[in-house]
């Protein structure tokens, strides 16, 4: 298969084909846990509200850490944002409001938006007086897309998340590009999944937007394993239709392998797989 650009990974059941290995966000603690001063200078560590005592025991233990990021979701988190011309305390924005964050480097070399679990781990890293947005994750990731995010830069425990992190954390799907040419085997899965099958055809049925839909189960090179894929022909551009992708991601809820849907131009050719939507069913 040529190279794939418009390519989504509908579920969070795996990492993308051609993606970085790592599959989940990636948690730091310090190698010696009661140090007198964190690397700032600063005083230990010592947590002060419940998210943090979370992200203390997340870092230790592999097996919270997909209860804490629900958790975190739900937290408020506090930004540091540029100075402004407003009073000091709280104040609340109007609706649409510009608001600039913070950016420092990530783990991976990305430039990210700092965020901390608390007012204190923001000043004890910028300043007392610096200004900040509180606000709850879930909130701001509904109404905006971040490059990824950084909690608690410069602290013993922190924690970096990718695009990707967030937007499985959120269920959204996540576009990815393949660097090169892979070669990938797709067929008609051995073991049908009727039901998903056909409510991804009632899904697309509903989409004047897509002309043309194949299912199929590809098997990816090296490790990278199977999942099911779902070929759509359409002339669209892959970003207009995030609202049909995440609804096909409800619709393939509880099948065995992650699912990628890649956006292809209506070409009149066939596609591999079981049809799910073609210029004669529609």
């Amino acid at each position: 298969m040529k190279k794939i650009l418009n390519l989504f990974k509908a579920l969070s059941g795996g990492s993308a084909p051609g993606e970085a290995d790592r599959q989940e966000p990636v948690f730091t603690e310090p190698q010696h846990r009661a140090p007198l001063q964190e690397p700032s200078g600063h005083p230990a560590f010592q947590p002060v509200n419940d998210l943090e005592h979370g992200l203390i025991t997340a870092a230790r233990n592999a097996d919270y850490r997909s209860q804490f990021t629900q958790f975190l979701l739900d937290s408020k988190l506090y930004f540091a944002t540029p100075p402004s011309a407003e009073p000091r305390g709280h104040f609340v924005t109007e609706e649409d409001t510009q608001i600039s964050l913070f950016e420092v480097d990530a783990p991976d070399g990305s430039r990210v938006p700092a965020a901390f679990t608390s007012p204190l781990r923001l000043s004890q890293l910028i300043s007392e007086e610096a200004q900040y947005l509180e606000i709850r994750l879930r909130d701001l990731l509904e109404g905006t897309a971040l490059p990824g995010l950084y909690l608690n830069p410069g602290h013993e425990y922190q924690a970096h998340f990718s695009a990707a992190d967030l937007d499985n954390m959120m269920g959204r799907p996540h576009r990815y590009q393949l660097e090169e040419e892979t070669q990938v085997l797709l067929g008609v899965p051995a073991e049908v999944p009727e039901e998903a099958v056909g409510r991804i055809q009632a899904t697309l049925a509903a989409d004047p937007r897509v002309e043309e839909a194949w299912f199929a189960l590809a098997q990816w090179p090296g490790d990278r394993g199977f999942s099911f894929y779902i070929d759509l022909r359409s002339g669209e551009d892959p970003e207009t239709l995030r609202d049909l992708i995440a609804a096909l991601g409800g619709a393939c809820e509880g099948l065995p392998h992650p699912v990628d849907i890649a956006v292809n131009a209506a070409t009149g050719t066939e596609g591999t797989g079981i049809p799910l939507k073609t210029r004669e069913l529609a």
